[in-house]
């Protein structure tokens, strides 16, 4: 069955999750309870930025199954979400239908949209907050996301991009270590992922990872002479989930292990530099006179 995190009841009916748990195959019920968790994790982070009071409008890139675009419109902002489903996330428009027959909130639904953001550039809407949730790690030209994610913010604005760090040594998509580069990692140990995937067409989803890394990012923003800053909070509120039983079951046994020595690598985290930390958590802001210290 599926289980609803605590802060979405009475959100989603458990009713209709069950009955589409009932007849589906174990695959989509466990990337389906993914998506549940990663939404209910992420939910009280974006809240956050929406009842700071500068998000009034919210343009939610990649927005998969939609349901922290969901989230996001019922606690009071207005979202555009738009996801143009790429390679081994077939199902996603499966599950938002599913997702929207089970929503029981009361606010207004997002406008949903399949789409890339560089179209709305070319629409010239702007907006409050852009939020791109592990997404420009999907996108080989990670850096025309980035151009257009910023050209598409109002003024005062800002975008929030969360992704894994590949100068971590570790897929996490995957649940894969890194051997030096993407190439030899696919090499040494495609064979393995291509059997223990839980994504389809595994191939064209490696393919299409641009493995970001903070060093890059950083060069490229000032390049373009943009004001940013890089973060370690979500890194922080990790070290929480390595007491979840469902966390800890599909990240395999190097989370497990972080989980029996989390009394140590949770202080030992802080002081790893922001470069080196597992996720990326990257602001944006809509001035370009100054770049500001970027956490490093």
């Amino acid at each position: 069955m599926i289980h609803v995190p605590e802060n979405l009841e009475g959100l989603l009916s458990g009713e209709v999750l069950d009955e589409y748990a009932c007849r589906a195959p174990d695959q989509a019920i466990r990337q389906l309870q993914l998506y549940l968790d990663e939404a209910s994790f992420f939910y009280p982070y974006v809240k956050k930025l929406i009842d700071e009071g500068k998000s009034a409008t919210i343009l939610e890139v990649g927005s998969g199954v939609g349901l922290l675009s969901l989230l996001m419109s019922e606690a009071g902002a207005r979202v555009v979400s738009i996801e143009p489903f790429s390679a081994g996330f077939w199902r996603l428009e499966d599950f938002r239908a599913l997702l929207l027959r089970a929503w029981l909130g009361k606010g207004d639904l997002p406008h949903f949209r399949s789409a890339y953001v560089q179209d709305l550039v070319f629409e010239g809407l702007r907006f409050d907050l852009v939020l791109a949730v592990h997404v420009i790690e999907h996108v080989p030209k990670w850096r025309d996301m980035l151009d257009s994610i910023f050209s598409v913010l109002g003024e005062s604005a800002r975008a929030v991009v969360i992704c894994p760090n590949y100068s971590f040594p570790y897929e996490q998509h995957l649940e894969v270590p890194i051997i030096f580069s993407k190439k030899l990692t696919w090499f040494f140990l495609g064979r393995a992922v291509t059997r223990a995937a839980v994504v389809e067409q595994v191939e064209e989803f490696w393919a299409d990872l641009s493995w970001p890394k903070v060093g890059r990012i950083r060069e490229f923003l000032k390049s373009r002479n943009l004001r940013f800053q890089f973060s370690r909070a979500l890194v922080d509120r990790y070290f929480d989930r390595l007491l979840d039983p469902r966390f800890l079951s599909r990240k395999g046994p190097f989370f497990g292990f972080l989980s029996s020595a989390r009394f140590w690598t949770r202080p030992l985290s802080r002081m790893v530099p922001i470069r080196w930390l597992p996720l990326i958590e990257l602001t944006i802001e809509r001035q370009t006179k100054d770049v500001v210290s970027d956490g490093r």
